[in-house]
């Protein structure tokens, strides 16, 4: 998703904040690429529990984002795992607990 608009934009109805979800997206995909340092980066219970600011003046269409932010959390999950193979630890996916989906109380919150 490097494109410069990643997601349909909406208005009149609420949607979410671009530069907010932009934001968030990017250092999603610099902890992917590596590229960020250890204080920056996300993992998937971040995607999966982070709140945007809403707006009804041209945001995303939360829906897409919301699938977005599951493919993510997937994705985020696989590389922390991976991460941990080449170090020595634990990387056996099936070992990982289970997250709960979204909860109500956000994690992150622009």
């Amino acid at each position: 998703m490097q494109d410069t608009q990643r997601f349909t934009r909406r208005r009149w109805v609420p949607s979410y904040e671009v530069s907010d979800v932009d934001r968030f997206v990017a250092r999603v995909e610099g902890t992917l690429a590596g590229t960020l340092p250890p204080g920056q980066t996300v993992t998937g219970g971040d995607a999966r529990t982070v709140r945007f600011r809403v707006t009804r003046r041209g945001g995303y269409d939360e829906r897409q984002v919301d699938d977005a932010l599951d493919r993510y959390a997937e994705e985020l999950d696989r590389h922390a795992a991976e991460l941990r193979r080449g170090a020595g630890g634990p990387g056996d996916a099936a070992a990982e607990p289970d997250i709960p989906p979204r909860p109500d109380g956000p994690a992150w919150e622009f």
